[in-house]
């Protein structure tokens, strides 16, 4: 088993560094193969070789690469999960896709067989990695109200990698009918079961117990999203990049 997760780890991030690397480089390739090991089997040895220090140092770890490399904190996040917002404004709106300037397959999305946009339920698949660009796309920023400190981890930050894009997240995103709401089609988005508070991402969202917002106000504030983010410029624009914590809206600095 210990040998399985090891090639797998090494299929994803690589052949480890020499043994002379750091503590820390060889915690996290062991604490790699511990959490695996867990998610597979239930339990894993290696956990006795590491005291709680170690495993909220390695948690921290990763609520740093994930914020800053696929979410607000990174200025390509928005960018990279920007393909995916249309085609969920498209579904939306019911309106074909037309413009294709980002990461999107102009040839499946712009097929009324391959993406339709009059079903009742719709099903997308992918990588931690890419939720996350997604949710920073989406400018959901109650998941991270504020950065990250890279120096020091307080342990009281509301971004959390491990329960926002753990093994099997999931976003569903809900249309939904409530009589008594005004007006009746609302929309809510749930991660991992958590309902999202959407008044701080989008522009006439009020504070509402369950999450919900007005449909016709998500979709505007959605639109505005998609023509704010400068694909183009984020992923390929001459631009130094900031450091660690100055990008909070998933957003290159202008050049």
């Amino acid at each position: 088993m210990i040998k399985t997760a090891t090639n797998f780890i090494v299929g994803f991030f690589g052949v480890p560094e020499s043994t002379s690397a750091s503590r820390w480089k060889g915690q996290g390739s062991t604490l790699q193969a511990h959490r695996i090991k867990t998610v597979s089997l239930g339990s894993s040895k290696f956990c006795e070789l590491f005291t709680e220090e170690d495993f909220e140092a390695f948690e921290y770890g990763y609520d740093l690469s994930f914020y800053g490399d696929c979410g607000l904190g990174s200025p390509v996040g928005a960018a990279q999960g920007l393909g995916w917002v249309r085609e969920f404004v498209a579904r939306l709106s019911q309106t074909p896709m037309t413009v294709f300037d980002s990461n999107t397959n102009s040839t499946l999305d712009g097929s009324n067989i391959t993406f339709p946009l009059d079903q009742a339920f719709y099903a997308d698949a992918a990588h931690e990695v890419s939720i996350l660009n997604a949710l920073a796309a989406l400018n959901l920023t109650a998941l991270s109200p504020a950065p990250l400190d890279p120096t020091t981890n307080h342990k009281n930050h509301t971004f959390s990698a491990a329960r926002i894009v753990p093994f099997a997240t999931n976003l569903v995103i809900q249309v939904l009918e409530c009589q008594p709401s005004a007006p009746t089609k609302q929309i809510r988005m749930i991660v991992n079961d958590a309902v999202i508070p959407l008044e701080t991402a989008y522009e006439g969202c009020k504070h509402d117990f369950n999450g919900l917002c007005a449909f016709d106000t998500v979709v505007a504030a959605l639109q505005k999203r998609i023509s704010e983010i400068d694909y183009e410029h984020d992923c390929f624009g001459n631009y130094s990049v900031p450091a660690f914590g100055t990008v909070t809206n998933g957003r290159a600095p202008a050049a």
